[in-house]
């Protein structure tokens, strides 16, 4: 009920003023707003209040990543079932146009409306052309912004880097491949002297078949030209 759930936030909510620097209790606070309460502006606030008090949370930085996407991936999701369902978004214009986004308003609220977000959806017009396309890229510019923001908040572990790569590989984000190497080279730079950094390059670059994919020819290429 409304009242439950009312009760629940303020309880969250009281939680959080007297333990503000426990992270996973602010990761609960915003999983809870997203997923039971479905109010998103009010989760990205949470998680993103957690990550001033506890910036160098590696798990608040990486949950709020996942968070992100999953709404991102609803968004294209619903984009996706109103094009084939109803072909709503090659119909539409002018005035229809309007009262249409008016009503589905949910998808161009701005992802984040604070420096972890740089690209923003909102206003982006409607036609079939690129609609998907701006939702793609939106993914790609909140990953790398929210990758950059959270290395230099903490004190980068390799593990961190290593999540970020698990999570941008079961992404589907537009530019995969061009992200994939910078996190890739920025690991190199910082853990290059590391033995465990090696053994784990190796194990990654290696496909179950025995033979080196596609990101690890294009990792060695960057380092073949970087040592020009």
């Amino acid at each position: 009920s409304s009242e439950s759930i009312l009760k629940m936030s303020q309880a969250l909510a009281e939680a959080l003023r007297f333990h503000p620097n426990v992270p996973g209790l602010w990761i609960y606070a915003a999983s809870w707003e997203f997923d039971h309460n479905l109010n998103v502006p009010a989760a990205r606030a949470l998680m993103q209040s957690g990550l001033r008090a506890c910036p160098q949370s590696e798990d608040l930085w990486v949950e709020y990543l996942r968070m992100e996407l999953t709404y991102l991936n609803k968004l294209k999701a619903r984009k996706i079932a109103l094009v084939k369902d109803q072909g709503v978004i090659g119909k539409v214009g002018g005035d229809d146009q309007k009262t249409w986004k008016d009503e589905n308003e949910d998808l161009f609220v701005p992802l984040n409306d604070e420096k972890l977000a740089p690209a923003n959806i909102d206003g982006k017009e409607l036609n079939s052309d690129n609609e998907l396309h701006v939702l793609q890229t939106h993914g790609s510019e909140l990953f790398r912004a929210i990758y950059n923001e959270a290395i230099e908040a903490t004190v980068s572990s390799m593990s961190l880097h290593k999540r970020f790569l698990e999570i941008l590989d079961a992404a589907d984000l537009l530019l995969h491949d061009e992200i994939k190497k910078e996190i890739m080279g920025k690991m190199h730079e910082r853990f290059s002297r590391e033995e465990n950094y090696w053994d784990w390059l190796a194990r990654m670059m290696v496909s179950k078949d025995g033979k080196m994919d596609n990101s690890g020819n294009a990792f060695l290429s960057q380092l073949k030209k970087a040592e020009e």
